[in-house]
């Protein structure tokens, strides 16, 4: 059990030791020798500022919180669990020089309306600052309820580097486009009921779905994980080409379906006998792809002429602090 109480800031009772002001008590099973905070404040004038860093090296549990503390913590596979704060605003801040679980009493509820126990798994040399609201201890050091964060492969989540807890985003395999320029307009997630293959927006009036008014046939919609192309929108009913998986979605993003572009591609071709060789450009036979699928020496659609350049991508994972 680590003491965090106010009993663990008595002052020694020092061999020989005389207070510039005031009258040291002598040592009793009561006071045992030292004086307490508030007798420190009024015999000795020396208030204590904040106490040293108190050095963890195997799994521990706090006693109830008192006072603001820094915890260094080195072991490892260790499990350090803070007990309630005595009054909120006391901070605790911790130092992990090795991968740790901090447990904690969280700001959610569970069923029976009881704080949640959270677990925050902190990479080495993580710095987290943890506040006592009065009803759970919340992590001050992280970013922001409701910021986003990127993940990139080979690094690591961000509860595991700010702490906080954190939901993963549900964009499955999309590509993020600035607005501006030919994508479409930004807008906010639309409120919606599902049934079948119709999504019911609910009404402009209470939920502000001002995202309507710009969403046109071709249009992604993004519901979960699953994405839908809009065939056809009357009022507030938008028909999508296929029913969601999931029936329970209330909320989709809109994007946007990019239309193939007509282009060109060369290819050699020895006769009407003969297979594609795959040989070069020269003398090459022009062949036109269009949406419709491929038309020789002929132009349709709206082609173009040059050097193919294809995307490479890397996958990343995006992030939402929840608590």
């Amino acid at each position: 059990m680590i003491d965090l109480t106010l009993d663990s800031m008595l002052v020694p009772a020092l061999e020989g030791y005389k207070p510039v002001v005031g009258k040291k008590i002598e040592y009793t099973a009561l006071n045992k020798g030292g004086l307490s905070t508030q007798q420190v404040v009024e015999n000795i004038a020396m208030p204590f500022i904040k106490q040293r860093s108190i050095l963890v090296e195997e799994s521990a549990t706090t006693s109830v919180i008192e006072f603001d503390a820094s915890i260094m913590i080195s072991g490892e596979d260790i499990i350090f669990t803070l007990d309630r704060g005595a009054s909120p605003g006391i901070e605790i801040q911790i130092m992990c020089l090795n991968p740790t679980k901090i447990r904690y009493i969280g700001i959610t509820k569970n069923s029976e309306g009881l704080h949640n126990t959270l677990t925050d798994e902190l990479n080495a040399f993580a710095l987290a600052n943890y506040i006592w609201t009065g009803t759970g201890w919340f992590c001050s050091s992280a970013p922001g309820l409701g910021a986003i964060k990127e993940q990139f492969p080979g690094t690591s989540e961000p509860y595991k580097i700010y702490g906080g807890q954190w939901t993963e985003l549900k964009l499955a395999g999309m590509y993020l486009r600035a607005a501006g320029g030919d994508a479409r307009p930004y807008t906010e997630p639309m409120k919606v009921s599902v049934s079948g293959t119709s999504v019911i927006v609910d009404s402009l009036d209470t939920n502000s779905n001002s995202s309507l008014s710009t969403l046109a046939v071709g249009d992604l919609l993004i519901g979960g994980e699953e994405y839908r192309t809009v065939t056809a929108i009357t009022g507030n009913t938008i028909t999508i080409n296929k029913e969601f998986t999931h029936s329970d979605i209330t909320t989709i993003l809109i994007g946007q379906n990019d239309q193939l572009q007509g282009h060109e591609h060369y290819y050699s071709h020895g006769g009407p006998d003969d297979a594609f060789d795959g040989v070069g450009v020269k003398a090459g036979i022009l062949g036109i792809y269009t949406t419709s699928g491929i038309v020789t020496n002929g132009k349709n659609g709206n082609p173009r002429v040059g050097n193919e350049t294809r995307g490479k991508n890397l996958t990343v994972r995006y992030w939402k602090r929840i608590a």
